[in-house]
C-alpha cells in the first residue's frame, strides 16, 4: 500500500514549490520585457526615438533597445531616390532654344 504523507509535510512541500514558481514567473516576465524592446535598423535606415511623444534621439544602424510601451520609434529611409523627369526645352542668353 502507498504510504500517505501527513498533511503538515505536504503543506511544507507546497510552500517550497510556490516561491520557486514565483521567482521563475518574475524572471520570465523580465525576459519577455527585455525582448519586447529589441529592435533592428538596417544600414539604410535610422530610427527616430520618441519617449512619451518627445524626441529622445536617433538610433541605428544595427541592434538597439527601446523601453517598451514608453518609447516609440519612427523608421526613416535614408536611401537616395531617383525620379525620371521628361526633358525640358530651355532658351539660352542669345535666344537659341536647346535641349
Amino acid at each position: 500500500m502507498a504510504r500517505r504523507v501527513p498533511l503538515p509535510e505536504r503543506t511544507n512541500q507546497l510552500l517550497l514549490f510556490f516561491p520557486a514558481m514565483n521567482r521563475l514567473l518574475i524572471v520570465a516576465i523580465i525576459v519577455v520585457f527585455l525582448l519586447l524592446g529589441l529592435r533592428i535598423a538596417q544600414k539604410y535606415e535610422r530610427a527616430i526615438v520618441f519617449r512619451l511623444g518627445r524626441y529622445v534621439g536617433q538610433r541605428g544602424p544595427g541592434l538597439y533597445w527601446i523601453i517598451p510601451f514608453i518609447e516609440r520609434r519612427v523608421t526613416v529611409d535614408i536611401r537616395t531616390k531617383t525620379v525620371e523627369l521628361e526633358q525640358q526645352e530651355t532658351i539660352t542668353k542669345d535666344s537659341v532654344p536647346s535641349r
